[in-house]
C-alpha cells in the first residue's frame, strides 16, 4: 500500500516537472519567433515600368490603287504613332509591346488636276525576346498580330469614289540599339524593322461596287489570304536618342513600303518620314499603400546590364 502511494506521488511530481519545462520552452520559442518577425525586412517587389514612345512624323507619299485609278499619286501626309513596352512578370528576357499609328494626307494626279485623300491606321500587339551579345548592344526579336483599317477617296470617280483597305495578320519584328556617350551625354542609335508574314486582306474585284458587296452580300473574291508570295512590305526606322537630365528626345527617319497583289491588280504604297518624339517610363499603382519597397525596372534601359 505504501509502495503504491509512492508511485502515485512520483507520477504527479513528474507531471508537474514536465509541464513546467514545456511552459518554459514554449515561452522561449514564442519570444524567439516574435523577435525573428520583427527583425525581418520586407523584400522589395520588382515592378516593371511601361516604356512609352510617342512620335509625330511628316513626309512624302506615293500611292497606286488600280481599283480607283491606274496612275501613281504623289503627295504628303502627317502621322502620329505610339509604342509601349513592359516586361512580362519577373522575366528580364521577354516583353509585351503594343504599337499603333494614325496617318492621313493628300496625293495629286501626275497632271496635278485631281486629288486623292487617304486615311490609314493600324494596331499591333505582340511579344519580344531580348538578348545582349555584348555590352550596350541590345537585340530584340518577336512577332505581333496587327489589324489595319484605311480608306482612299477620289472625287472624280462617280461610280466608285472610295476604296476600303482592311488587313490583319502576323508580323515579324526586330529591334537593334547601341548606347554610348558623347561629352558626358547619354546617346543611343536604334533600328527597328517590321514585316508581314501571313494574314488576310480585303480587295474587291475591279468594277465591283461596295453597294453590290455589302447590300447584296456578294463577297466573292474579296477576301484573300496573304504570305510573302503576294504581299511584301517593310516598315523600318532609324532613330537617334539624346538624354537631357530626365528627358529623352528621339529624332528619326523611317520608310513604310508596301506592295500586294489581288484580283489581277497591284497595289503600292511608299511613305518616307522624318519624326520627332520622346521616350519616358510610366509606373502605375493603385490604392493608398506606400511603394517605398518597390524596385522599378524598365525595358528602355535593358542594355545597361548584360544578363
Amino acid at each position: 500500500m505504501e509502495r503504491t502511494f509512492l508511485y502515485v506521488t512520483f507520477a504527479f511530481r513528474f507531471r508537474e516537472i514536465l509541464f513546467s519545462m514545456l511552459k518554459k520552452n514554449l515561452s522561449i520559442f514564442v519570444l524567439f519567433f516574435s523577435f525573428s518577425l520583427l527583425g525581418q525586412k520586407e523584400v522589395a517587389k520588382e515592378v516593371s515600368f511601361i516604356t512609352s514612345i510617342p512620335k509625330i512624323s511628316i513626309g512624302t507619299t506615293e500611292i497606286k490603287d488600280p481599283y480607283l485609278s491606274p496612275f501613281v499619286y504623289q503627295g504628303s501626309h502627317l502621322k502620329f504613332e505610339k509604342s509601349t513596352e513592359r516586361f512580362l512578370g519577373k522575366s528580364r528576357k521577354y516583353t509585351f509591346f503594343s504599337d499603333y499609328f494614325i496617318s492621313g494626307g493628300a496625293a495629286l494626279h501626275p497632271s496635278k488636276n485631281n486629288r486623292m485623300l487617304y486615311f490609314d491606321t493600324q494596331l499591333m500587339l505582340g511579344g519580344k525576346y531580348h538578348f545582349v551579345p555584348f555590352k550596350k548592344f541590345h537585340i530584340a526579336l518577336g512577332t505581333g498580330w496587327a489589324v489595319g483599317i484605311g480608306s482612299k477617296y477620289l472625287a472624280r470617280n462617280v461610280n466608285n469614289p472610295a476604296s476600303l483597305d482592311l488587313q490583319t495578320g502576323l508580323n515579324g519584328v526586330m529591334n537593334l540599339d547601341y548606347s554610348f556617350r558623347i561629352w558626358k551625354v547619354d546617346c543611343r542609335v536604334n533600328y527597328g524593322l517590321t514585316t508581314p508574314l501571313t494574314g488576310v486582306i480585303f480587295v474587291p474585284q475591279q468594277g465591283m461596287t461596295y453597294y453590290e458587296i455589302f447590300s447584296l452580300n456578294n463577297f466573292a473574291k474579296t477576301i484573300h489570304f496573304t504570305s510573302l508570295h503576294n504581299r511584301q512590305a517593310i516598315n523600318h526606322s532609324f532613330d537617334f536618342d539624346v538624354r537631357f537630365n530626365k528627358m529623352t528626345i528621339r529624332l528619326g527617319v523611317s520608310q513604310d513600303y508596301r506592295i500586294y497583289r489581288a484580283n489581277d491588280m497591284v497595289f503600292k504604297y511608299n511613305g518616307l518620314n522624318i519624326s520627332l518624339g520622346t521616350v519616358f517610363n510610366i509606373y502605375r499603382y493603385f490604392g493608398n499603400k506606400q511603394n517605398r519597397e518597390v524596385k522599378l525596372v524598365a525595358p528602355d534601359n535593358f542594355w545597361l546590364n548584360k544578363k
